[in-house]
């Protein structure tokens, strides 16, 4: 997984490491202002899924950026069902669907 610098700039980013010290799982936002921040980047190593990381590392990081001013918001693609049900857990709720459109 690449990271923009700018990325690892904006937004405090978490992750864990297995028994050999290389990076498992990793979460982060990918920019944080006084009202809202984007959390992004949320994923495991193929071979360390299943393991609590996601769900620990999400944690970790809505408690880092939640404020009584700032929201924490996730964007998901339609049919990550996996990434919905960890969220609905951590008590994030669907607020609508959007469209992204580039020139």
């Amino acid at each position: 997984t690449g990271f923009a610098r700018l990325e690892l700039e904006l937004g405090p980013f978490f992750g864990i490491r297995d028994a050999f010290g290389e990076l498992a799982a990793v979460a982060g936002a990918r920019f944080a202002t006084e009202r809202v921040a984007l959390l992004a980047h949320l994923e495991t190593r193929e071979d360390c899924r299943r393991q609590g990381y996601a769900r620990a590392l999400a944690a970790a990081a809505v408690r880092a950026l939640e404020g009584p001013e700032r929201r924490v918001v996730v964007q998901l693609n339609e049919g990550e069902q996996a990434a919905q049900a960890l969220f609905a857990s951590l008590g994030f709720r669907g607020t609508q669907e959007f469209r992204v459109f580039a020139f």
